[in-house]
């Protein structure tokens, strides 16, 4: 029987507030149940009441600390799990992070969104520090031309941080974004695996990421709570391909790169 992992899940948090953990939780299992995942990478966001997901704190990352590891006690062999870091933060900070919550903890990586590009040499000692520690990450990536937020991090500046760092475990988000001009960015970086979410489903894209990165480089994912569980699996089951490189695209992959020191 058929293991759906899906590798980028995003339960989402106010600052300071703790009331809605328990409907969060509740909602995603639901929702998780219905479509037949059975397991998750979450990755919380938090922000502002009714504003957007941006720099989080020192106090915004204990936070997501908090929760994580709260939903890894109460529903054990249900997820995996990944923290926001702000590459902004002093480093020192961000190793005590990684070194308490991951290393000696249960949390499985690293999630960077849209603070600085990761080709920026800031991002540098984080880099370091998770290929060290072989501490997987997963970066959110995108060629948007109609309103990047300043960091954004392109294809391109992800293939420059494998360049760099050859030995860092890369899962590069939104294929749909990345678009062919993506996958090809990161097709000679063996270290960098593309998740399949972002936007709309669009015909071609799965196909050709599978044609060119092979099917070991290609990971189910979603993007809950923006996107639909079913439409999101659904995009995976259109793929011309044999059962077994279908499994691998739906969970193995994603099992492979998220427990550390396989």
């Amino acid at each position: 029987m058929r293991k759906i992992v899906d590798i980028h899940v995003h339960p989402s948090l106010i600052r300071g507030d703790t009331s809605n953990y328990g409907a969060e939780e509740e909602r995603l299992i639901d929702c998780m149940d219905r479509a037949g995942i059975a397991m998750a990478n979450i990755m919380p966001l938090v922000r502002e009441k009714g504003g957007s997901y941006h720099n989080p704190t020192e106090d915004d990352i204990n936070q997501m600390a908090e929760f994580t590891r709260g939903m890894l006690k109460n529903r054990p062999g249900k997820f995996y799990s990944m923290l926001w870091l702000n590459p902004f933060l002093p480093i020192s900070f961000l190793e005590g992070v990684i070194q308490r919550h991951i290393l000696d903890g249960p949390i499985n990586g690293v999630k960077i969104l849209y603070e600085l590009r990761v080709g920026d040499p800031q991002h540098e000692p984080l880099a370091k520090f998770m290929e060290k520690h072989n501490v997987p990450v997963l970066i959110h990536a995108w060629y948007n031309n109609m309103s990047p937020f300043p960091g954004e991090s392109r294809p391109c500046d992800v293939a420059e941080l494998a360049r760099k760092f050859p030995g860092l475990r890369i899962s590069m988000a939104h294929m749909r974004g990345a678009r062919f001009r993506g996958i090809q960015d990161i097709k000679k970086h063996k270290n960098v695996r593309l998740d399949t979410c972002g936007s709309e489903s669009e015909d071609g894209y799965l196909q050709y990421a599978v044609q060119e990165l092979g099917e070991n480089r290609v990971v189910y994912g979603s993007d809950y709570g923006g996107r639909d569980f079913s439409a999101s699996i659904a995009r995976i089951e259109s793929l011309d391909a044999p059962q077994k490189t279908l499994d691998k695209i739906f969970g193995e992959n994603a099992i492979d790169f998220l427990e550390r020191g396989i």
